[in-house]
Formats: structure tokens, sequence, C-alpha cells
């Protein structure tokens, strides 16, 4: 009995001594497993917290304990991690914004553009022209961020500028203030630009006339306000994407806008008749001028010709003027007889009972045999 009692007991000595062993086994794993975990986190702290790696079209503003070191455009580079060391990444290449002064676009889409539909305040967006009247306009700008430092210190941006600006909110009564960033910031500047210039024109002139220069002067004024705000931003264009009137009016401004183009048609035809006039005018005064030039030069060599004709028959005159009288006789007469057909020579004999008779209205002399009428 005390036998198998005193086993019994070595054998729950043995287990527990075996417990304990694969305990201290356990234990010694969970240990090393532990330092290798907290070595590696040490390592990866050391090493790649500190790695700042440059992407194409972007710049790293380099900080130490908040103030700027240097900025990086490109490559691999390392420092001693955060806190000491903390990066700034900025996008460099064209960036987009829109800045829209528009009703909402959801009641459009409902189908509520009828002559009733009015501006909501607070909700609808417009400018008020130099005349008083209303129109909205859309616009998108292009720009670059070309001095990533002066960026990063002139306008007051999110931790991170590749994200969209954050919302403000007062950490004491937890009220949102907007939202705050570059993009936000630039989008006020060119709204207030816009605002500024739309009150100064009116309306037929921003809807019809003059669009370009109302793009051009904005784009004039903005870049005067940007350049104030030496940011490090470049203006790459800015386009005036539509302007239209108020939705109530819409149909009636489109009225007048078809019959400005229907003008502007029948100006240009006319424009295109005045031109062909033109040319055909020219031409035929060319014509004219051609011919009547041709019939001066004609008409004075003629002259001049018998000019020179007549000196030489007044020198031979002077000389002999029998001789000259008797030659001009002969060719006048030779020329007058030479176009008639029947000649009569009646001599000059003394005979004053001589008779001449004529036969009156003779029959025609026949030359030829007329052809045959053909039928």
């Amino acid at each position: 009995m005390d036998n198998s009692k005193e086993k019994r007991i070595q054998e729950q000595v043995g287990l527990f001594e075996l417990g304990q062993k694969a305990l201290v086994r356990l234990s010694k794993v969970l240990f090393l497993a532990m330092v290798v975990m907290i070595s590696g986190m040490l390592v990866y702290y050391v090493t790649a917290s500190g790695l700042c790696s440059v992407k194409p079209q972007e710049s790293a503003i380099v900080l130490r304990f908040g103030k700027y070191v240097t900025t990086h455009t490109e490559g691999w580079h390392w420092y001693p991690p955060s806190p000491i060391y903390s990066f700034i990444y900025i996008k460099t290449s064209q960036q987009s914004l829109d800045v829209s002064f528009e009703a909402l676009q959801e009641r459009q889409m409902a189908g509520m553009e009828t002559a009733n539909t009015n501006l909501v305040p607070g909700t609808d967006l417009y400018l008020l022209t130099g005349d008083s009247n209303i129109i909205h306009t859309s616009w998108r700008l292009q720009y670059r961020v070309t001095n990533p430092r002066k960026y990063f210190e002139t306008i007051l941006g999110p931790k991170d500028p590749l994200k969209p600006d954050q919302v403000q909110i007062d950490t004491n009564t937890n009220v949102r203030q907007g939202v705050r960033g570059p993009q936000t910031m630039i989008k006020n500047i060119l709204g207030s630009v816009i605002l500024k210039v739309t009150a100064e024109n009116k309306v037929d002139s921003l809807l019809y006339e003059e669009k370009e220069a109302y793009r051009n002067e904005v784009t004039r004024l903005f870049a005067m306000e940007i350049a104030k705000l030496d940011a490090g931003i470049e203006i790459d264009g800015l386009q005036l994407s539509q302007v239209l009137p108020p939705l109530p009016t819409r149909k009636s401004f489109s009225e007048v806008t078809e019959a400005n183009q229907e003008r502007g048609t029948l100006i240009e035809l006319a424009e295109q008749y005045r031109v062909n006039l033109e040319n055909e005018t020219q031409v035929r005064a060319q014509q004219i001028r051609s011919f009547a030039e041709t019939y001066r030069t004609k008409v004075v060599a003629q002259v001049e010709s018998e000019s020179i004709y007549f000196k030489n028959i007044y020198e031979q005159y002077k000389e002999n003027p029998e001789t000259v009288l008797t030659a001009l006789y002969n060719s006048t007469l030779t020329n007058v007889l030479s176009a008639v057909e029947e000649k009569y020579i009646i001599s000059s004999s003394g005979d004053k009972h001589r008779q001449v008779r004529l036969k009156l209205n003779p029959e025609p002399r026949k030359t030829t045999a007329e052809p045959e009428e053909v039928r």
C-alpha cells in the first residue's frame, strides 16, 4: 500500500518537473521572439522610418523639429527618424481646380429648369454684373508648384498636402470653422477676382461680346494676386468653361443669342457680297482702263503717223505745188472711183447739143446663181 502511494507521488513529481521544464522552454521561446520583434522594430525605426523616398513629379521638404532643413526633388534619402526629422511631400506636377458660380446642379438634373425657378440663397451661387444682372460662370484653373518651400511656408495646408484640404474644427467649442488649405485659399483668391471683374462689366458684354476679354482680365488680376502672395505657384492657364444667365431667363437669352447669330450670318453674307462686287468692279474697271489705254495708244500712233505724212506732203508741196496737187487729186479720184460699180466717162468736148441718157432704176446685175433656200 505504501509502495503504491509513493509510486503515485513520484509520478506526480515527475509530471510537475516535465511541465516546469516545458514552461521554461516556452518562456525562453517567447522571450527570444520578443527580443527578435523588438530588435526588428528598432531596426525599422532607425532605418526605414527615416527613409525619404521622392516619387516623380513630387518634392519632399525635410523638417528638423518642425524647422525647414532642405528640399529633395528626386531619389532616396535617409535621416534620423521622427520626432527628430519629418517629411512633407508636395505635388509639383500640373494640378487643376474648378471654381463654379452656378445654381445647384441637382435642381437642374431634377427637371426644375422652368420659368418659376428661383435662386435659393445660401445654396445657389451667382455673380452680379455692373448693370445689376445675374449670371452663372464656371472656371478651370491649371497651376503648378514651382517653389515647394515657399508653398509650404506661405500657405496654411494640411499635414499631407497630397490629400484634399481638411475641415478645421475649434477644439474648444467643437464648431466647424470651414475647409482650410492651399486649394481652398487659391479658390478664394480666384473667386474674389472673378467677383471684382464681373461687377465692372455689363451682362451683354460678358454673355456675347467680350468673353475672351473677360477671361483675360480675370487671368491678369489673378496672376497679380498670386505674385503678391509669393507662394511658389505658377499659373499654367485659366479657362472660362461657360457663362450662363439665370434659369428663368435662359430661354429669352437663347432667343437673343439666335437672333445675334442670324444677324451675324446676314452681315457675313453682305460682307461677302460686298467683297465679290468690289472684285468684279475692279476687274471691270481694269478691263475698261486696258481698253482705253489700247485705244489711246492706237489713236496717238495714228495721229502721229498722219502728222508725219502731212509734214512730208507739205514739204513736197512747198517745193512743187502743182505736182503734189495733181498726185493728190489722182490718188483721191482713184480711191473714190474704186468704190463705184458703174462708171460713166463723158468727154469734155464743146458740143453743147450732145445728149447723155442714163437708165433709171436698172435691173440688178446677175453675177452668180443664188443658192436655193434649204427647206
